[in-house]
């Protein structure tokens, strides 16, 4: 992998390895990162997906840098080791990509948990937002209110998949799962458009235009229409041991005919969430961030 962290920590900053110098800057030459013995010395940091330990590698060789987990038999002072992490992380695994259990779940509630926890509570307009973006869609307070019920009773902010950057795509995959989307609001952009636009049994009426965007209200025009979006097949992908790459399949199906009206892949931005998060200076939905604080309760470590 070409990326660490320098604590065991969601909310700690993820840097890029580059060169030995660099690494030492970071580290500022102190223990436990640097270990020195005799005959060498060995620099460690924290997998950025895992936050197990890893061991930076190949400073003075042919081989470009790059960490590598340690593996749980090998003790290296001051680091602890997570098997229940490490065997989900897309770093570590043998196979191309890492693919989502939809019932895999960690066992304790930690930190880490919590943090995650409290990102998604106090920054939920900006979770809404990237989902809504991503899709082309935009959803009424309670489509994101029976979300959020969803969300929490399928415990999904204990999946093992879930980290700081792909927050509002675990909540997207594990609380709209199966949700209508009949009365929603869908961009002329998305990828859905064509495919509802061509079917007959709907009407799609203009309800306004933004910044050169038209958008439409789903609705039938002949009969009832039960429209779901089903999600599948989520990836994760450590692409060449650098950045995690993460999509998923989306697809519109109408129950009541049995027919599948769009069925295609969307790949998922690595950076825009934590991006927003970190912009101090962007606009806040207020009764959204309102809506969210009165229905995901606080919870704490017994």
């Amino acid at each position: 992998m070409n990326k660490y962290k320098l604590e065991p920590q969601r909310s700690a900053e993820i840097y890029t390895i580059t060169d030995e110098n660099d690494f030492l800057n970071n580290v500022h030459g102190r223990f436990p990162f640097v270990q020195r013995t005799q005959c060498n010395v060995s620099y460690f940091a924290y997998c950025p997906f895992c936050l197990n330990p890893i061991q930076l590698v190949s400073y003075t060789g042919s081989v470009r840098a790059h960490g590598k987990h340690i593996g749980n038999g090998k003790k290296v002072l001051h680091f602890k080791w997570d098997y229940d992490r490490y065997k989900y992380c897309p770093y570590a695994s043998h196979k191309p990509y890492v693919l989502i259990e939809d019932n895999e779940r960690l066992e304790n509630l930690d930190d880490n948990i919590l943090y995650m926890y409290s990102l998604l509570k106090e920054n939920f307009d900006k979770v809404k937002y990237v989902i809504e973006i991503t899709l082309g869609m935009s959803f009424s307070k309670s489509f994101w209110k029976e979300s959020i019920d969803l969300f929490l009773n399928s415990r999904a902010y204990m999946s093992p998949y879930l980290t700081e950057r792909n927050l509002p795509y675990i909540f997207l995959y594990f609380a709209m799962q199966h949700q209508s989307i009949y009365g929603q609001i869908i961009s002329e952009n998305s990828v859905f458009f064509c495919a509802l636009k061509d079917y007959a049994d709907l009407d799609l009426t203009k309800v306004y235009s933004r910044q050169n965007t038209e958008y439409y209200k789903i609705s039938g025009s002949k009969r009832y229409i039960e429209l779901r979006l089903r999600l599948y097949d989520y990836k994760q992908q450590a692409v060449n041991g650098e950045d995690i790459s993460e999509s998923m399949v989306a697809a519109i199906d109408e129950r009541i005919s049995g027919k599948t009206l769009f069925e295609g892949r969307i790949i998922l931005s690595a950076d825009f969430f934590d991006n927003l998060v970190k912009k101090k200076d962007t606009f806040r939905d207020e009764k959204i961030l309102e809506m969210a604080s009165e229905n995901i309760p606080v919870i704490k470590l017994r």
